[in-house]
């Protein structure tokens, strides 16, 4: 079971940050697989750690980004990201309770993909593509 697969929908227009939201839904598919069995899996913290680092990585690029183009509502998108990190730390203590967690995290990645990928980062890209220094920077050449 998948949480949702990438779809052109999802990306933003600017490829690193879409590369970077790719290689994030293939790491919380694989805690979604986690959570789906019965048992707990050795991989759990090896693959926990994975995708915090990765989302605190993730998360400070578009971050910094933000704050190149100077977006205006760069402390609500931050805020956002936090909550998504302690929403994580939320699913880890429970899973690590023995609750089974596994609908609860694929309906939170769902919306987290709905509302936050195709809308709030898509609100700042107009202003990516007006600064060609960060244009050239973030945006893949096709």
């Amino acid at each position: 079971m998948k949480v949702l697969g990438w779809e052109e929908k999802y990306e933003i227009g600017v490829g690193k940050i879409d590369e970077q939201n790719k290689i994030m839904l293939a790491i919380l598919n694989s805690m979604l697989k986690i959570f789906m069995s019965p048992e707990y899996s050795p991989n759990y913290l090896k693959m926990y750690a994975t995708l915090l680092m990765y989302a605190r990585k993730n998360f400070a690029v578009e971050e910094k980004l933000m704050r190149e183009i100077k977006y205006t509502q760069y402390h609500l998108h931050k805020n956002q990201h936090e909550e998504f990190i302690n929403k994580m730390e939320f699913f880890n203590q429970e899973y690590l309770n023995g609750e089974n967690i596994a609908f609860e995290f694929q309906r939170y990645i769902l919306k987290w993909y709905g509302a936050h990928i195709q809308i709030a980062d898509k609100k700042y890209v107009p202003l990516v593509f007006k600064n060609s220094a960060v244009k050239a920077e973030f945006v893949l050449p096709d």
